[in-house]
């Protein structure tokens, strides 16, 4: 959908506080979050919400229009709080462009073609409504990572040809720094795919090693490397590790087994072929904690625990060993018995959020009982423990799915996706996108940063879902406008003193829009 104008850019002096409302000039409210540290509220009218449709939960013209937002996976602010940018499971996938008011937390969609990117330079609007682009795909939340000093974009791939050819990988942007508006870079730098072909034919991207079907893109925080986590299954499931131009943005997969590394050594395309670093230890890794620039960790949902790495000298990722390198429910792994830490709230962990301190990483799970955990990282081994209470982790009822021992029951916990912790490290969020329920959302809980400790908010400043429910029944939740198939959690600071969090909702085909107290 084309907008007809901007939302108008309003002067901080304009902006006051009346009765829990901010008041920007004489006609645009948002509400107030609530006193509650970490709570959210609603931003009020079509502003609340932005659909490829307009409509909400509640109906037909409850959000604003976009082009783009079908399928939506992932929205992600920019560092200068200036611009965001949303992907999802369109046909084609698009990209779409927004210009955000550091006061109000407005999104409004760049004007034009500038305004979204698709493979076919389509949007649900019709053809030519977008810019093309080579291997624009989704990933599968986190899926767009933007350089700190806002100058480049990536965004993860799936894309696969209408004949059944994987190419997946990482597509490459350079970002205007005035407007938000993205350019893909030239020839083979502005994309890597599986054999180097796009949807503009061969030798149009570089090619890549285990990069056929990318969920997950993540920059170190030094940004030197980028980690790109692949879909595929064991025994192809791994990281694919570039290294990056911080000049350019171009990104150069490290040199042989370097450059990748798989549960067998294996990729989708090598078969028995061993290209990449071999790790038993990494089946379906949907995410990456980097906590500084020496120790990773990463998810493993297939086998239900979370092993540590640590960074070489060349970037590549070894990983830790002995006591405490990995955590599962049962202290086994693919390396054998007893080769894992004893933990809890472990089953089918895909998610994780580092802690501010970075000694703590909170991990989330999609299948019930859906646990949300809290690990205990030793900062100067990088080694894992957790602790041996129902203090370690959340479900929804309680369990924990694969062991006798037992979490704290939590409220609104299904189909655990990504989260975002708050800018002072004192609230988590996670995205909810359901599961046993038929739509979650959002769930939201306090953080002890000097102990780790996370407590779910009370009553409805705990959750948030599209009708108000949750597992413990009607009105346990408060009621999100477009935040069916919850995916992802952006968050950037906003006027007033608060936060603004932006919710890519896939069944919503959207984003919700809140404010958070800090």
């Amino acid at each position: 959908m084309t907008h007809s104008g901007k939302f108008r850019r309003v002067a901080a002096s304009a902006v006051t506080a009346l009765g829990g409302v901010l008041v920007i000039g004489s006609a645009q409210a948002i509400a107030r979050p609530a006193a509650v540290p970490g709570s959210v509220v609603q931003v009020q009218g079509k502003h609340g919400c932005y659909t490829e449709d307009g409509s909400g939960s509640a109906g037909a013209g409850r959000c604003t229009n976009i082009r783009g937002g079908h399928g939506a996976t992932t929205v992600t602010v920019s560092p200068d709080g200036r611009s965001a940018y949303e992907v999802g499971y369109g046909d084609p996938p698009v990209l779409t462009i927004f210009s955000r008011e550091t006061n109000t937390g407005v999104l409004t969609q760049l004007g034009g073609k500038a305004g979204c990117l698709s493979r076919s330079g389509a949007s649900e609007d019709g053809p030519h409504t977008c810019t093309r682009v080579r291997d624009l795909d989704t990933g599968d939340a986190r899926s767009i990572t933007i350089s700190k000093d806002g100058r480049f974009v990536y965004v993860a791939s799936q894309f696969e040809t209408k004949s059944g050819d994987v190419l997946g990988g990482v597509a490459v942007f350079s970002r205007n720094l005035k407007t938000g508006a993205l350019r893909q870079l030239a020839g083979k730098a502005g994309c890597v795919t599986s054999d180097g072909s796009s949807n503009e034919g061969a030798g149009t991207c570089a090619a890549g090693r285990e990069v056929d079907d990318i969920s997950n893109v993540h920059l170190s925080p030094d940004q030197k490397f980028l980690y790109a986590s692949n879909y595929d299954g064991p025994p192809y499931s791994g990281i694919a590790v570039f290294r990056r131009d911080l000049k350019t943005g171009a990104l150069t997969q490290l040199s042989g087994k370097e450059g990748c590394i798989t549960s067998s050594g294996d990729t989708e395309q090598s078969k028995t072929t061993a290209i990449c670093r071999k790790m038993p230890n990494i089946g379906n890794p949907w995410d990456v904690a980097t906590a500084g620039n020496k120790f990773l960790y990463i998810p493993d949902e297939a086998d239900g625990l979370v092993q540590a790495f640590r960074r070489d000298i060349k970037g590549g990722l070894k990983p830790l060993t002995g006591t405490g390198a990995c955590v599962s429910d049962t202290g086994n792994s693919p390396l054998g018995m007893g080769t894992c830490v004893l933990g809890r709230g472990l089953h089918d962990v895909e998610r994780t959020v580092l802690s501010a301190n970075q000694k703590y990483i909170y991990t989330n799970a999609y299948h019930d009982p859906a646990p949300i955990a809290v690990l205990n990282i030793d900062p100067s081994t990088g080694l894992l423990s957790e602790r041996d209470s129902t203090s370690a982790c959340y479900s929804r009822d309680g369990t924990t799915g694969d062991s006798r021992v037992s979490c704290r029951d939590g409220r609104d916990l299904s189909g655990g996706y990504a989260g975002v912790l708050s800018l002072d490290g004192k609230a988590l969020y996670y995205a909810e996108f359901g599961n046993s329920l038929p739509d979650a959302g959002l769930v939201i809980f306090h953080v002890n940063e000097a102990t780790g400790g996370f407590t779910q908010l009370a009553g409805k400043l705990g959750c948030v879902s599209p009708d108000g429910s949750s597992d413990e029944g009607a009105g346990t939740c408060q009621v999100g406008k477009a935040i069916a198939g919850a995916y992802q959690v952006g968050i950037s600071r906003g006027g007033g003193g608060v936060y603004d969090l932006y919710v890519a909702a896939d069944r919503s085909n959207g984003i919700d829009f809140f404010r958070a107290t800090p």
